[in-house]
């Protein structure tokens, strides 16, 4: 990390070296916040210097520094509902926020408070009209604006940046019938893949959709996987090939 530690993730611990011994952090029921599981299989570190924990349940965590704590989410040890979700999405921004999609209790909102060295908390799930269309988060996006785009499997979800900011934010819903399952923002569109119903474009600059691109006819019926941006190629990977495009 920024400090000079070595982290290494095990499937018995997380450790920490200081160039002369370990530190090791495990599963401790005697603590209030604590590892859900000792099997480590991601780790990493914030730009505020937060280190950062998954483990092998589905569940991701970020370390205290002070009390050698560490805070879950989904809320796991505080809601006997969440303990069957876990975290499918991560983004961090440059406004110091952590946004954290989940696969049953919705998206997790955090904003760092340089006074007490933590992040605060705001969890938004679905509970009627203006809010997110489904608890069930596959990724989430900001776009040139950054504004945020929040995918599901019920719809895409739409919030800007001054209203997020907001104590009851609004989201805006669209395409409830389709399950959204990936997400690039290239330029001044977002382009999103769904399951079984192609590609749907956003165009920032112009602010509206363009929901039958032509370049993607092709994939109108296709399940799309995954997108990855290369120089001038977007490739798109689905369940029946990969394709290549040229952005120009």
């Amino acid at each position: 990390d920024r400090k000079g530690f070595l982290w290494f993730g095990t499937w018995d611990g997380l450790n920490r070296y200081d160039g002369k011994q370990f530190k090791i952090f495990k599963l401790n029921p005697a603590l209030k916040n604590t590892l859900t599981n000792n099997r480590i299989i991601g780790l990493w570190q914030d730009k505020q210097d937060k280190i950062w924990v998954k483990t092998n349940d589905g569940y991701i965590h970020y370390l205290i520094d002070e009390t050698y704590e560490f805070v879950t989410f989904p809320y796991y040890l505080r809601s006997l509902e969440e303990r069957n979700s876990t975290i499918t999405s991560i983004m961090e921004t440059d406004l110091q926020e952590v946004l954290l999609g989940s696969s049953n209790s919705g998206m997790y909102y955090l904003k760092y408070d340089p006074a007490n060295r933590r992040y605060t908390e705001k969890q938004y799930m679905t509970s009627g009209e203006s809010t997110i269309s489904s608890n069930t988060v596959t990724f989430i996006i900001s776009d040139i604006k950054n504004d945020l785009w929040i995918g599901t499997d019920k719809g895409l979800n739409h919030i800007t940046r001054s209203e997020l900011l907001k104590q009851e934010p609004s989201f805006s819903n669209y395409w409830l019938n389709y399950h959204f399952k990936t997400a690039i923002s290239i330029d001044s569109a977002i382009i999103c893949g769904t399951i079984e119903n192609g590609i749907k474009v956003y165009l920032t600059g112009i602010g509206k959709f363009d929901e039958y691109p032509e370049m993607f006819n092709e994939l109108s019926d296709k399940t799309i996987t995954i997108f990855s941006r290369h120089k001038n190629y977007l490739f798109v990977g689905t369940t029946s090939g990969l394709y290549q495009y040229d952005l120009k």
